[in-house]
């Protein structure tokens, strides 16, 4: 971390675009390189990614507009309307 402190905020940006960008790609490489996935495997698969992302949606989203906002009603109606849609 002390390393991204370091430098300027547009080369700290473009380092983690690119990171970002690379470990994506890698991602898409591993699926492309099984054709056959077992139903099993591709269940846990899922469950995980919905997993993270629920927690992704709740500890960067939904907890910061309930500190903003002082109320709970309309963070919950626009996590239920983003669910919904």
């Amino acid at each position: 971390m002390a390393y991204l402190s370091a430098l300027g905020a547009v080369e700290a940006t473009l380092l983690c675009t690119l990171f970002s960008w690379g470990m994506t790609a890698l991602g898409a490489v591993v699926v492309f390189c099984f054709r056959q996935v077992k139903e099993s495997v591709m269940t846990l698969f899922l469950g995980f990614g919905a997993g993270v992302m629920l927690a992704a949606s709740v500890w960067s989203l939904l907890l910061p507009a309930l500190e903003q906002s002082g109320n709970v009603l309309c963070p919950a109606l626009g996590f239920a309307a983003g669910g919904g849609f």
